[in-house]
């Protein structure tokens, strides 16, 4: 499991690894361009921790600048009529080289709603390119959202 693209350089130049875990989310892009046939590649944090999935997130705990990201994101999303589970499997079932993802659920009913979508691909990039500007890309990794 890794957070950045350096440990992954870094791990490749010695050829020691074949699998890699790494996060990857229509806001956080950055494994987007290393992921390859060569390699395993395991996606995590698609619905980056929840955050691209609910309007019922904690604020107390995070920065002003994710909180008004993330309200901007639930305006685009409402406004757009965007299904936010659909589109976030879209993007990623529409990465090339890359069939294994690792999700959490809370209950069996959402199990069953991520399969619906599990052959789906995005169409349309430029909504993805107007969703990730909605927010700041030091609000892509989890680890850096506390106040």
């Amino acid at each position: 499991s890794i957070y950045e693209k350096k440990q992954y350089y870094r791990i490749n130049k010695i050829n020691f690894l074949n699998s890699f875990q790494v996060p990857l989310n229509i806001i956080n892009q950055e494994f987007l361009n290393v992921i390859n046939k060569k390699h395993r590649f395991y996606l995590r944090s698609i619905f980056l921790q929840g955050l691209l999935l609910s309007d019922k997130i904690n604020y107390s705990l995070l920065n002003k600048r994710l909180i008004k990201s993330h309200l901007n994101y639930l305006n685009f999303i409402k406004k757009n009529k965007i299904n936010p589970l659909k589109l976030c499997l879209q993007f990623i079932n529409s990465i090339k080289f890359c069939n294994y993802y690792i999700l959490g659920v809370q209950q069996s009913g959402q199990l069953t709603e991520l399969l619906k979508y599990k052959n789906s691909r995005i169409t349309n990039k430029k909504m993805i390119h107007r969703i990730r500007l909605l927010f700041n890309s030091k609000d892509s990794d989890p680890r850096k959202w506390v106040i």
